[in-house]
């Protein structure tokens, strides 16, 4: 038995190409029989595999058994010799925040957490210890809650994203096999109460609907991930024939990923296709890092909101939040998505009297943001090139202090001789800026007076109108900005 399942899961490991020689694994471990397994296993396999590996534990302080889980899973290591890392985290808390399930918080903050640790310390992969039983728990659920076909798929055996990649050398081999494997080798574990607690939705399934399905239909369970495997080919095939349509139309804006509405207008073709918006907007939401299946109801509020004239917004699970505006969609963490980007206010201090030989840089942010002053213009090539991002100012009318900030209430400008005084908040909507980049757009301020918008709007100076070649002026320009419209 011990050498068909380690064949058997040596075999899963070569053809997925989970691992390669060099690879460092950071194994999520919970103290329970399948994690501690699955690290026990890539221990014993860990120099024909050609890796080195470690072990992350988190207690979720969901349950008072946690702190022995712990310290079983970290005597484990020290047996071994494996690396452990281990941290705590609030899940009831972050559930009731963030509006989910225990369940779902528990996954989540465990995600997280294990994420930190990868791009922390290196790790080339994640290891989890996700099995087919796993698997059959995994369709049906998402099944029940109205999934499509990407649910339908389940589990997949590698996953990648921005931050990791995560294999499941485990997800062709049932729960019993493990178990068997982990007795043979005298693995001590801990064994999770809440497992067997009917009222996490997931037990249910679990430990009725499952057995039942067993008990009716022998090897159901089996079948089932045979169907997430038809079901994760037809994705496969979708996403070959898909990928040139959909190519462009998705892209990142800082934490920000992006729809542009145009294509939702047109009425001929895939775009008359309500399946082929509905996968657009599932990617995007994969793209944004939505781990959770999205049911159709789901989609179907995000088109909605889509279509909606006047925008608006709506949470999704995870902590996620879609938002319509001015004819696109944001997708991104709700934190993310409502951030205002701090900026000032930072006082611009002129000379008493005008310098010919002023020349002074503010810095504005720590990466890259940066404004210029100067008596004297700027190499006329630069500013050909980025001429949205400089401005000039005639000294005999800067009677006050100026600051470069964000937006504040009361804020306006004056739009030329004949486009007379308008709020700040009115230009925006006027412009169709988007409500939530609004608050990320630096202002050259003069008390409450906007003089200038980096890329947007600059102050018509009637003596620059009228021609008048003499007047003393201050040059500005903004480097590292590159949002403006």
């Amino acid at each position: 038995m011990k050498q068909s399942f380690d064949q058997n899961i040596s075999k899963t490991i070569r053809t997925q190409e989970m691992i390669l020689p060099g690879d460092s694994v950071l194994v999520g471990v919970s103290g329970g029989a399948d994690s501690l397994a699955l690290l026990f296993f890539l221990y014993l396999h860990r120099e024909e595999l050609g890796i080195s590996i470690a072990c992350a534990h988190l207690n979720h302080n969901i349950r008072r058994e946690a702190e022995e889980d712990r310290q079983l899973t970290r005597n484990f290591c020290e047996q071994y010799e494996i690396p452990f890392f281990s941290g705590t985290a609030d899940a009831a808390a972050y559930a009731a925040a963030a509006g989910m399930t225990v369940e779902e918080a528990g996954r989540e903050l465990r995600y997280r957490y294990f994420s930190a640790l990868t791009r922390g310390h290196g790790f080339s992969k994640l290891a989890l210890a996700h099995h087919l039983d796993d698997q059959a728990e995994t369709v049906l659920f998402r099944m029940a809650r109205g999934t499509g076909i990407y649910g339908a798929s389940g589990i997949a055996p590698v996953t990648k994203n921005r931050k990791m990649t995560v294999i499941r050398p485990f997800l062709n081999v049932h729960k019993e096999e493990i178990l068997k494997w982990a007795g043979y080798h005298k693995i001590r574990y801990c064994e999770d109460q809440t497992n067997y607690d009917l009222s996490y939705s997931r037990n249910r399934i679990r430990g009725t609907v499952l057995p039942e399905l067993e008990r009716a239909f022998p090897g159901a369970g089996a079948n089932i991930g045979r169907f997430a495997e038809n079901a994760a080919d037809t994705v496969r095939l979708l996403d070959y024939f898909l990928e040139p349509e959909l190519k462009g139309l998705i892209h990142q804006e800082k934490d920000l990923t992006v729809i542009d509405g145009e294509p939702f207008q047109a009425d001929e073709g895939l775009w008359a296709q309500s399946g082929f918006r509905a996968e657009l907007i599932r990617r995007a939401c994969r793209t944004a890092g939505i781990r959770r299946d999205l049911s159709r109801n789901h989609v179907q509020k995000i088109m909605k909101l889509f279509g909606s004239p006047g925008g608006g917004y709506i949470n999704l699970p995870g902590g996620f939040q879609a938002r319509s505006e001015s004819g696109r969609l944001s997708i991104a963490a709700a934190e993310d998505i409502n951030a205002e980007e701090k900026i000032g206010p930072y006082e611009i201090s002129l000379p008493a009297e005008w310098d010919s030989e002023y020349y002074r840089e503010y810095k504005i942010t720590e990466d890259h943001m940066m404004l210029a002053v100067s008596a004297r213009p700027f190499p006329q090539d630069v500013a050909q090139a980025k001429k949205d991002y400089r401005t000039t100012l005639y000294y005999d009318n800067i009677t006050d202090s100026l600051n470069l900030r964000n937006r504040a209430p009361g804020d306006y400008l004056f739009l030329g001789s004949n486009g007379g005084r308008k709020k700040l908040s009115r230009f925006f909507i006027d412009r169709k800026v988007p409500r939530s980049e609004r608050g990320k757009i630096p202002v050259l301020a003069k008390g409450s007076e906007i003089l200038w918008i980096p890329g947007m709007f600059r102050i018509i100076d009637r003596n620059a109108a009228d021609g008048n070649s003499n007047i003393q002026t201050y040059y500005f320009k903004l480097e590292g900005y590159e949002n403006g419209r």
